[in-house]
């Protein structure tokens, strides 16, 4: 088993080249993160919809930590460690709604303000030092929100939540993330590293070769892009959307429509109505008859606009209007450090994140969703949990499950003597070297 021993966690230690295989195996490595990393960075807990009343909770668990996330006014969102003071009892399991908070053990319960309201024979405690109300109260985490999704952080003395965000919002804002609800929501136990898992989502190097069904009618070939801890990556050089992959040895055709429309409606079943949304799917066919045989791509696109609009709004919603500035730098996925990546079309998003599954740094939780701009009748959703994903391979978007199988192989590769470390792509896989760079920048920081 390799381990880090000496090694230093400076931020130069990685190149846009190279991350050293103890980033992915190292036992010290991981427990570098536990201590440096995830209690001072900021990370995705939930959505506003999983609270939407007040008294609506969930709870987010991450190692040692467990966080209950709290609807507590219709504007507002409370987070606490969700730890009873009493005797260390978990106080919220799951989801639900409550006006008070209560621990199952003893009884003991909070206003969801996390003040104490009752303690089970108080009186027998007379006396005693550190059991005034403000000694019970729930200890506050950090909250913060952007586009429907509400970030939480551990340390009370981190960077601003606004500042940790940006320029994501500059960029990101004009999709309007939190008009977005779920359809599916999936979350799983995967034998890799997390950096293992969610890296697989932040280039698409990779696409050509792991979903070859792309290749006849998309070039995947992309640049990756760092923008102070997150990340993007586009196509900025590649063929227009429905032309084959260079790979192929073809030209591009004279008719795009064709192939447009086969990789547009591979997307919608294949992702699961999550980048292309079914109903985009069914109405977008139409360009077969509105444009003819030798319709530019421009002319594609607009019309591919006009139809998915048109679905949307047949169902009470609509679609995103970014304007030809922003479309520029939007990319195809975006990276939030350190363990979100968000992949989107116009009415629709597809969202990952991943962390870590105990101490074992081969082992981690990863969570799916399926995001769409719906009407007034949204569609039902209920979580899923995979123990073993390979036994509910078929629950999956088939995509996907292709990512899910090099994942594991991935891990233990890099356990092997030969590998030092991950020979990166300077140019398309930047977003995962720069989220490394900026991990080994928190482990650099004393304690």
């Amino acid at each position: 088993m390799k381990d880090v021993g000496d090694m230093r966690f400076e931020e130069d230690f990685v190149r846009d080249d190279f991350i050293p295989a103890a980033h992915y195996v190292s036992r010290e490595f991981a427990q570098q993160e536990k201590e440096k990393l995830w209690p001072h960075v900021w990370q995705m807990a939930c959505r506003l919809e999983e609270i939407p009343n007040i008294g609506s909770f969930t709870t987010y668990d991450l190692l040692d930590e467990s966080v209950v996330i709290v609807r507590t006014a219709a504007d507002k969102v409370s987070a606490y460690h969700n730890v009873c003071p009493h005797r260390g009892n978990r106080i919220a399991h799951g989801q639900g709604s409550a006006a008070r908070l209560m621990c199952r053990f003893h009884g003991w319960q909070w206003d969801l303000e996390g003040q104490i309201q009752r303690v089970k024979e108080r009186e027998d405690w007379a006396g005693c030092s550190m059991m005034s109300d403000n000694d019970l109260a729930l200890k506050p985490v950090k909250v913060g929100l952007w586009g429907g999704f509400v970030f939480i952080n551990f340390d009370r003395n981190a960077e601003e939540f606004d500042r940790f965000i940006a320029p994501v919002p500059e960029h990101l804002n004009c999709l309007e993330f939190e008009k977005m609800s779920f359809i599916w929501y999936k979350t799983m136990k995967i034998g890799a590293n997390w950096k293992t898992v969610i890296e697989s989502f932040m280039e698409s190097y990779h696409v050509a070769i792991a979903h070859p069904q792309t290749v006849p009618f998309m070039d995947s070939t992309s640049v990756s892009y760092a923008y102070g801890k997150h990340g993007r990556h586009g196509y900025p050089n590649a063929r227009p959307l429905g032309a084959p992959s260079p790979l192929t040895g073809m030209s591009p055709p004279e008719d795009l429509r064709t192939g447009y429309l086969s990789i547009f409606q591979a997307f919608a079943d294949q992702i699961g109505g999550a980048v292309v949304s079914m109903r985009s799917k069914a109405t977008v066919q139409r360009i077969l008859e509105e444009l003819p045989p030798n319709a530019s791509f421009g002319e594609i696109q607009a019309a591919s606009y006009r139809l998915v609009r048109e679905a949307a709004l047949s169902e009470g919603a609509d679609i995103a209007s970014p304007t030809a500035e922003q479309a520029e730098h939007l990319g195809v996925d975006w990276n939030i450090f350190p363990n979100m990546v968000l992949v989107f079309g116009l009415d629709c998003t597809l969202v990952f994140r991943s962390r870590p599954d105990g101490e074992d740094p081969n082992r981690c939780v990863f969570d799916m969703w399926g995001l769409l701009r719906q009407g007034s009748q949204p569609a039902e959703w209920t979580r899923e949990y995979y123990e073993s994903w390979q036994a509910n391979r078929d629950q999956i978007p088939h995509l996907l499950v292709q990512d899910l199988n090099n994942m594991e192989g991935v891990q233990r590769g890099m356990r092997s003597s030969a590998f030092s470390g991950a020979r990166t792509n300077p140019v398309q896989e930047k977003q995962v070297s720069n989220n490394h760079k900026h991990i080994a920048e928190y482990l650099s920081r004393s304690t």
